[in-house]
């Protein structure tokens, strides 16, 4: 369960941009599509247990590449409520986002709260990360929505890899642990200046809420370079997270 994991430093989500084209020829020694999303729903207790997480409320820390720690906190709700706090020092930066509309709201010591509303490709992005559940989760529900390339070996485990043709998600390839099925593994390529980069997500440390496996590690690289690290130290599941602690303000909405 790794949708709600991927987050950026500056606006707690990583964009990935590529569209990937390609024929992947039928391989009989790898499960079908339909195969794997079961399994995939199966690691996890099936249907009715995921949808018994009804909220989550995850609390942990960013390590950027230069040594800056920053404190997080993510508070998720059923279908695709998601309020973000990111703190480091008396510099406080919030993410709300209530389904449809979304603001940012940036405190800095000395001066009033900035209220920045979310708009274009950045709102059109927090419509599928927030939601609560995990991206194969809704791709795997189209066998069309993706294809299985082959198996490879991530971090000494191995794993299946998919391209991804749902147009809801930016990302375009993606690896399933072959054990437990979740995701361990996003990667795509962005323009950088002149050129290209690779951007990876590497997702590890999965914990079992109330069945369902969740992730308490994530790592983010550019080619070889590490970025960033998150890791989650508490994870809360149906904490009674109330409607109203992701309302956006009426005077930021469109």
């Amino acid at each position: 369960m790794t949708q709600y994991l991927r987050i950026s430093f500056l606006l707690f989500v990583l964009l990935f941009s590529l569209c990937v084209s390609a024929e992947v020829e039928e391989d009989s020694s790898l499960p079908g599509n339909r195969e794997l999303y079961e399994a995939y729903l199966e690691a996890c207790g099936g249907r009715a247990n995921i949808a018994k997480i009804q909220s989550l409320l995850l609390s942990g820390e960013i390590e950027t590449s230069d040594g800056t720690k920053s404190s997080i906190k993510m508070f998720k709700r059923r279908p695709n409520r998601m309020r973000l706090l990111l703190e480091r020092g008396n510099y406080k930066i919030e993410t709300i986002f209530d389904g449809e509309q979304g603001a940012h709201c940036i405190t800095i010591p000395g001066r009033e709260p900035r209220w920045v509303p979310i708009k274009g490709d950045e709102r059109q992005t927090l419509i599928t990360d927030s939601r609560l559940d995990a991206p194969f989760y809704y791709i795997g529900r189209n066998p069309e929505n993706f294809a299985v390339k082959g198996i490879q070996e991530i971090d000494g485990r191995e794993a299946y890899e998919l391209l991804i043709y749902d147009s809801d998600y930016q990302f375009k390839r993606m690896w399933l642990d072959a054990e437990h099925y979740q995701e361990v593994m996003f990667m795509n390529q962005v323009k950088a200046g002149s050129g290209v980069v690779t951007e990876t997500t590497k997702v590890s440390d999965f914990t079992s809420v109330n069945g369902v496996l969740i992730p308490q590690k994530l790592q983010s690289y550019q080619g070889d370079k590490l970025i960033q690290t998150l890791t989650f130290d508490s994870i809360q599941c149906n904490a009674g997270i109330f409607e109203s602690y992701f309302e956006v303000p009426d005077d930021i909405k469109e």
